[in-house]
């Protein structure tokens, strides 16, 4: 077999055998034509790509896709070990990893465009203007590379890239919830915080990974990283943060009054410090525990004042509809049915053109509360079926329980 590899390589022109060798040093298990373009330091590889998979030597897997069957790149790892030096393979793999590190903090301020960062990263090198929609996409394709490609950073001891990208993917995997890739990613970067002896860093990352485990609810696991984080030099931002993941272990664990107090500290905090978009978001924390703890109408006027606060941010629609999503359950709540409708349509027109799902998700799952409770069977055939096409898609097995809702429904217009 390796004969076989050895004989199509060596009938290739030396450009095309060049970009080979460089892809073999990819250690993701698919590529886009721009990704080979960074790895083998090229401005347009595409007739390259093309003679690769002529030859049969590389696969076109969909749309700007292409991956090596396992055999073939285990052969174009080995042709660059042995043609290339260290150093030209270090060059190689830097150029792949600087890639992926750019084009994961672009998506990630196409994403989250106001939120506070560990470092602000120069963008102008990166070639594609994101939205919203469109990080989420590239985000998406890229997921399993993107883990690699820590995990060779870390390797080869680029540390501060390692934890650099763990904070890109933060609005990414709290998002998407791939929970098993954001417990991965965070101990890789706070393990390269370590590394590179940055504590304020290794602070922020742990209470991220606090809070996977608080929505897995392993409440012992987030209590442990909450602690760890504490006991590290801290600023301002990290008790912040850290008060905040407390306040939603709090609400997970039911401690209602506890989370509250914690979150109208924060408020006031962000309140006092001018803070404008801190603001909101604690104001929307309290909120859903007061929605939590049966108490909508005190939460009410606070996210009211959160969404007076949004006139004066740009860019937030996805925070603004986080808050409209809470507003709308406090409604429901308080049988404030229109209202309700309103502020969830507003939210799930957002998070759908967003590609937020698990937001979209909630939305459309507060509106069939509020179907039910008005007594509205068109809203309400209409937001389960989007609801189920919604958990179908992403294979969320929730989509069996939405079908039993709609025949449920059914069954009682035929009544």
């Amino acid at each position: 077999m390796a004969q076989m590899f050895d004989t199509a390589y060596a009938d290739l022109s030396e450009d095309v055998r060049r970009l080979y060798r460089c892809l073999g040093l990819h250690p993701g298990p698919h590529f886009s034509a721009a990704l080979a373009a960074a790895a083998a330091d090229l401005a347009d590889p595409d007739e390259l790509l093309d003679e690769l998979c002529a030859a049969n030597l590389l696969e076109e897997i969909g749309d700007d896709r292409f991956r090596f069957h396992q055999l073939i790149a285990l052969h174009a790892r080995k042709r660059a070990e042995t043609e290339l030096s260290g150093e030209e393979r270090a060059e190689v793999v830097r150029r792949i990893v600087d890639w992926f590190e750019l084009g994961a903090a672009a998506a990630d301020v196409a994403v989250l465009a106001g939120r506070w960062r560990l470092s602000e990263p120069d963008l102008s090198a990166w070639p594609v203007q994101f939205d919203s929609a469109a990080a989420m996409t590239w985000l998406s394709a890229e997921r399993p590379n993107l883990l690699a490609v820590m995990r060779t950073a870390a390797q080869f001891g680029w540390h501060d890239a390692a934890w650099r990208m763990c904070d890109s993917l933060w609005g990414y995997y709290h998002s998407s919830k791939q929970y098993a890739d954001w417990i991965d990613a965070h101990r890789l970067g706070i393990d390269a915080a370590q590394l590179s002896g940055s504590p304020l860093v290794e602070a922020h990352l742990r209470n991220r990974l606090a809070r996977a485990h608080i929505e897995m609810r392993d409440f012992a696991a987030a209590a442990e990283q909450l602690d760890e984080a504490a006991a590290l030099p801290s600023d301002e931002r990290v008790t912040a943060v850290l008060m905040e993941s407390r306040g939603l272990l709090y609400r997970e664990q039911h401690r209602y009054p506890e989370a509250a107090d914690v979150f109208r500290e924060l408020v006031a905090r962000q309140r006092e410090a001018g803070d404008d978009r801190a603001f909101v978001l604690q104001s929307y924390q309290l909120g859903d525990v007061l929605v939590r703890a049966e108490h909508a109408e005190q939460a009410v006027p606070v996210l009211t004042a959160a969404l007076r606060m949004m006139k004066r941010l740009r860019n937030e629609e996805l925070v603004e509809a986080r808050v409209r999503i809470v507003l709308g359950a406090a409604y429901c709540r308080l049988r404030k049915y229109n209202d309700a409708r309103s502020e969830l349509e507003s939210a799930v027109e957002v998070t759908h053109a967003r590609q937020q799902p698990v937001k979209e998700a909630q939305a459309l799952e507060e509106l069939v509360g509020v179907a039910q409770a008005a007594s509205d069977g068109a809203l309400f055939e209409s937001v389960t079926r989007r609801l189920a096409r919604l958990y179908e898609a992403a294979g969320n097995p929730r989509s069996a329980e939405v079908h039993r809702w709609i025949e449920a429904g059914h069954r009682r217009e035929d009544t």
